[in-house]
């Protein structure tokens, strides 16, 4: 859910890194310009982006009292008359919706009819932000998170409790409300947290929009980050069965083990008894490899050399070794936000307030001492809550609950998604059952199914020559914004590009050759 994680800076195939550009168009329409104006921070935005901040109450039950600013940005369609507005919502918790951009930028090209906005929830980025200005250099250093929190602490004190969803999901009323046209359409588009926090809103706010899409959904009452290296582990061992299912990739492994789940387990334990061949035993602790091989998971491009990664480390001949300190070179560039647009300090107190389900620290090492697949992001998270650091709030009425409403409605996630994973997420179906909402479960997806439910590899969202969209999560996108109460074709999800283990296609050569420094991912 977007959490600081090992980042394999050549391995980046997300379609957002794309350059793109939405034209400027005449200011003689009647959007709002004249309450939008040029950027005075233009960080991950395009030059074509409007801006604009308003002040909002610190607590919306004493608006006389200290106020936040909050940041928004918008593109503007290309069209000359706009059918209306979509909201994209960042995920997080504590995630800029500057990350957005570019995604906004290319999805706004094909949807020239409408106007794209975001917004920086309260706390993180342009907005009143949350933190300190090195909290994105904290990692593991525990006295520097200290002092970080003390310093949030001596400035906000017992006010801590107002960076709440609730209050963001006002803030996003208030910004809706701000930006809104006489008889124009309202759609708004949220991802991980942002389900969440769009959810929230729903509850505040039930029928004030003309439809929501809910892509990689944090369902209230199931989504609970101590949870989160569980999901991860269970996802894994599911994504080793189409392993097994895979000629090709079932009888690489077979050469480890009897089939893909003992395979890992075999090289866990090697790896824990220094039984690796040919000096590879200091490559990886038990530890590391797990966070690697879940760093691997959570990407669409990137998971299918899970397979490969274990029989290299496994044979460890003198090839096998250049691959793995080719690919042990990329593991090295962490990602760093110098920006200070995310604040991993909001996450910690949303998350440690809302979305904690009690794990303790025992019980969690216990788990990762025997799990393949995990970040260790529920141990973190439980270390925390266990040193009373966080002055937690106590979430309010709306905690753990759905809101009841028969707005229009598409929800959508991945059937192989380790930080949502169906799961959790399919139970939301289970609730918004009216005759408008729809949910689809993509096969094969990661997390963000917009992006990442190609239908034809890689995994870009648009075909630029045949200007279409290229993946079921933006073919079913297209179709609710608009006619969202129309009837909803889900057939691109028998589409979807499925896994392939084999070394010879396109997809896995051009990945593999990135990642691995070799054309062909398994020898």
């Amino acid at each position: 859910m977007n959490l600081e994680r090992i980042f394999i800076a050549t391995a980046v195939f997300f379609f957002f890194l794309i350059p793109t550009s939405c034209n400027n168009r005449s200011n003689s329409d009647n959007r709002g310009i004249s309450q939008w104006g040029q950027c005075t921070d233009y960080t991950r935005l395009e030059e074509s982006a409007q801006c604009r901040s308003f002040s909002v109450p610190l607590d919306y039950d004493k608006p006389a009292g200290t106020s936040i600013d909050i940041s928004a940005f918008r593109y503007l369609g290309t069209d000359k008359i706009s059918k209306g507005q979509i909201w994209f919502l960042q995920g997080g918790p504590g995630g800029s919706g500057r990350r957005l951009s570019r995604l906004m930028v290319q999805v706004a090209k094909y949807y020239p009819d409408f106007d794209f906005y975001s917004l920086d929830h309260r706390g993180v980025g342009l907005s009143t932000r949350f933190g300190c200005s090195d909290d994105n250099d904290i990692g593991d250093d525990w006295e520097k998170y200290q002092d970080c929190y003390n310093k949030i602490f001596n400035t906000w004190g017992e006010k801590l409790k107002e960076f709440s969803t609730t209050n963001a999901a006002r803030d996003l009323h208030e910004a809706i409300n701000r930006s809104r046209q006489e008889g124009k359409k309202v759609f708004i588009w949220g991802t991980s947290y942002g389900t969440y926090w769009l959810l929230r809103y729903l509850q505040l706010y039930p029928n004030e929009v003309d439809g929501i899409i809910l892509d990689s959904i944090c369902t209230p009452g199931e989504c609970y980050l101590d949870r989160y290296d569980r999901w991860n582990d269970m996802v894994g061992a599911q994504f080793l069965e189409l392993c097994q299912a895979d000629p090709i990739c079932n009888e690489k492994m077979s050469s480890i083990a009897e089939d893909p789940k003992k395979a890992v387990e075999e090289v866990f334990r090697r790896i824990d008894q220094g039984l690796l061949p040919n000096n590879c035993n200091n490559m990886f602790t038990r530890e590391e490899f797990r966070h690697v091989l879940a760093t691997l998971l959570s990407n669409w491009s990137t998971r299918v050399l899970i397979p490969p990664l274990i029989y290299r480390l496994s044979r460890c001949n003198e090839g096998d070794r250049e691959v793995l300190d080719f690919f042990l070179q990329g593991l090295q560039v962490k990602g760093t936000d110098k920006s200070l647009l995310n604040s991993p300090m909001l996450c910690d107190l949303i998350s440690l307030s809302e979305l904690f389900g009690g794990s303790t620290s025992q019980e969690l090492q216990a788990f990762l001492h025997e799990a393949h697949f995990a970040e260790d992001v529920s141990l973190r998270f439980a270390d925390i809550y266990e040193a009373g650091l966080w002055n937690i709030y106590r979430d309010d009425i709306f905690s753990q609950k759905l809101p009841e409403t028969d707005i229009p409605m598409l929800m959508v996630n991945g059937t192989t998604d380790p930080q949502t994973p169906l799961e959790i997420a399919g139970k939301i179906a289970l609730h918004f059952t009216g005759q408008y909402q729809h949910f689809v479960a993509a096969p094969y997806a990661t997390h963000g199914v917009l992006v990442n439910s190609p239908i034809t590899p890689p995994n870009w969202i648009y075909d630029e020559k045949e200007r279409k969209p290229q993946t079921c999560g933006s073919l079913l996108f297209g179709q609710f914004i608009n006619d969202p109460k129309g009837p909803l074709d889900t057939s691109c999800t028998q589409m979807v590009y499925p896994v392939e283990f084999d070394p010879a296609t396109t997809n896995n050569k051009m990945i593999s050759n990135i990642v691995f420094g070799t054309e062909d991912m398994w020898d």
